[in-house]
């Protein structure tokens, strides 16, 4: 049983989402199409002055959603009229020279790429965009831990809910290769306005009222 797993079938877990096939089954946390755009859309609509856009992620993770998925991302900012700058990092000893770089060179909000990684570290993350004012946009709101300006991305408590489901599931008797993998089917927007005060920014009250929920 796998929760959260970015592409079980290129994994080698399952043969497909719909028939398992194997002994294991779970819950994907696939990107759907046009997740990386609403991302930026979100945060260009939140800081309307935003031009250069640093993308935080964990280059050591070879299927990690920037590489992965870099023709969305690019695609989504150029229709934006937005200039993407990669932040490569691979340890918790990289981020202080990573958000040097991005203070020297102008980036106006950064936006993290979910991986464990970057979860381990956030709050560094934080310390360092806080420092040097930039705003963050972190992939769901068990990465806000308060501190970034907003979050939108998979409902990771409904995920888990729907593990327990599963479990129950498979120990009464049901056979994990016919459980479908299922994918996320829920996305949330969070909104915290206190990281919006200490930075100077006003939130549209079109983006507050689109929020499902708003942190004061």
């Amino acid at each position: 049983m796998f929760t959260a797993v970015a592409d079980p079938i290129d994994s080698g877990f399952v043969r497909s989402l719909a028939r398992p096939g194997g002994n294991v089954t779970g819950l994907a946390s696939s990107v759907s199409e046009g997740l990386f755009g609403k991302q930026l859309e979100l945060a260009r609509e939140a800081v309307p002055s935003a031009k250069r856009v640093g993308i935080l992620f964990n280059a050591g993770n070879p299927r990690n959603y920037f590489t992965q998925f870099a023709q969305q991302w690019t695609q989504a900012a150029e229709a934006l009229k937005l200039e993407l700058r990669r932040m490569d990092m691979r340890k918790q000893e990289d981020l202080d020279a990573i958000f040097r770089m991005a203070h020297q060179g102008q980036v106006d909000l950064v936006i993290l790429v979910g991986d464990p990684l970057i979860f381990q570290y956030r709050m560094r993350v934080y310390d360092l965009a806080e420092g040097y004012r930039i705003p963050t946009i972190p992939p769901t709101k068990e990465y806000l831990a308060g501190r970034g300006l907003l979050s939108y991305g998979p409902n990771l408590t409904e995920m888990n809910s729907r593990a327990a489901v599963y479990v129950d599931r498979i120990l009464k008797g049901a056979k994990p290769a016919e459980l479908p993998v299922e994918q996320p089917s829920q996305y949330e927007l969070v909104i915290n306005l206190k990281a919006a005060k200490a930075l100077g920014l006003t939130i549209p009250q079109s983006l507050l009222l689109r929020a499902d929920q708003v942190l004061e």
